[in-house]
């Protein structure tokens, strides 16, 4: 599996739960704020006390990967801090088998973070863009493990997203590409990280990304709307070939909705999908959340 890049759960919170959200704002260069205080007796909560502990124990390890970091160039879930770049892992390949999308650069060392003595992990290029690193079959810390890249400076990287290979994938509107003025984004919240002012055909949203063998996808589309009442068409097009699909507001208390665009195969290569408006009621089209590439049963 690739790393990063898995859109995690956010309906509980748990210790697994803030270590990811720390990670993950912290490889895109953002900040967050746990917003948790005492309860009215002045007395923490076991259940809120439970959870930073679990985050403390976690960072009292892999604290280095966070403090003092910046948003890595790589695409996913990684960190920077002078000539290191660190890999959060959410989801551990169960083949023993991380695969690095786009990094040109050499690898000086390779190992895990949590590792004392720093025992070197076999680095293999697959490409000139990618590169797999041999970890164990057990993840250190099923939570976030982090691997620690050593690497030559300046980076060099590839910037199309590589998909990894027999899972689903999720493209995140937050990481579109955005064409035309007047576009806004949600807060990042539960089916707040939409794109939202997409008000004119001269707007629209693209994602590009690589695979490195071809594969067959369902594509789904999730989307919010800015009411109830709002509904229209677009244009899913990909590699050219155009989808269109119409849309309504989600269902009360649904949080978002669904649309399912097709299932096609996908060849190894260079992939674009668009996001192209057709016609819509109210003030502005759908707020686009996500595309997910769900590989066929």
């Amino acid at each position: 599996e690739s790393y990063g890049y898995n859109k995690f759960d956010r309906s509980h919170k748990s210790s697994e739960f803030f270590v990811r959200l720390l990670a993950s704002a912290a490889a895109h260069g953002g900040n967050i704020l746990m917003n948790v205080g005492p309860m009215g007796n002045g007395k923490w909560d076991d259940v809120d006390a439970r959870i930073f502990k679990g985050v403390g124990d976690w960072l009292k390890i892999y604290g280095e990967s966070i403090y003092g970091t910046e948003k890595s160039p790589l695409a996913g879930e990684a960190t920077k801090k002078d000539d290191k770049i660190y890999l959060h892992v959410f989801h551990w390949p169960a083949d023993g088998k991380l695969v690095v999308g786009g990094l040109k650069s050499d690898i000086k060392k390779a190992y895990l973070l949590s590792d004392e003595s720093s025992s070197e992990l076999t680095v293999n290029r697959i490409s000139e863009d990618d590169l797999i690193i041999n970890v164990p079959l057990a993840a250190p810390d099923t939570m976030n493990t982090v691997v620690v890249l050593d690497i030559n400076e300046p980076v060099e990287i590839d910037s199309v997203r590589l998909l990894a290979g027999k899972f689903d994938n999720t493209l995140l509107a937050f990481d579109s590409e955005l064409h035309g003025d007047g576009f806004t984004y949600g807060d990042g919240k539960v089916n707040r990280e939409y794109t939202a002012g997409w008000k004119s055909k001269e707007q629209w949203i693209s994602w590009k990304f690589r695979l490195n063998e071809s594969e067959k996808y369902e594509i789904l589309l999730s989307y919010v709307t800015a009411s109830e009442t709002d509904s229209g068409s677009i244009v899913c097009e990909i590699d050219g070939k155009q989808y269109p699909v119409e849309y309504t507001a989600p269902q009360e208390n649904a949080g978002n909705a669904k649309i399912n665009i097709g299932s096609l195969e996908l060849s190894k290569g260079e992939h674009t999908i668009k996001l192209l408006m057709n016609t819509h009621s109210g003030d502005e089209c759908m707020r686009p959340l996500y595309v997910t590439m769900s590989l066929e049963k």
